[in-house]
């Protein structure tokens, strides 16, 4: 089951009641997205005949879009100390 991060205390409370064990603690997550600048062509898209990732300033732009704090809000991510225990 996926669950959002926000949703933690649901299931904590959920646990008591259904004998569910939630297990929390840190996790390492990597969010990329990846672009493929090289190809004449994008394989799977509907753009046909060319790639608008050749161009530098299509990708600038993707990267002005991507609305960190968005991101962070939803996957509930915050800095972790790596050698802190759960």
């Amino acid at each position: 089951m996926r669950h959002r991060p926000a949703d933690a205390g649901r299931r904590r409370a959920c646990s008591r009641t259904r004998k569910l064990k939630v297990l929390d603690g840190a996790e390492n997550r990597t969010i990329f997205i990846g672009m493929d600048q090289f190809s004449d062509e994008l394989q799977y898209s509907n753009v046909k005949g060319k790639n608008p990732f050749k161009d530098v300033r299509v990708r600038k732009a993707l990267n002005l879009a991507v609305d960190r704090e968005a991101i962070k809000r939803v996957t509930d991510a915050r800095p972790v100390d790596p050698g802190r225990r759960s």
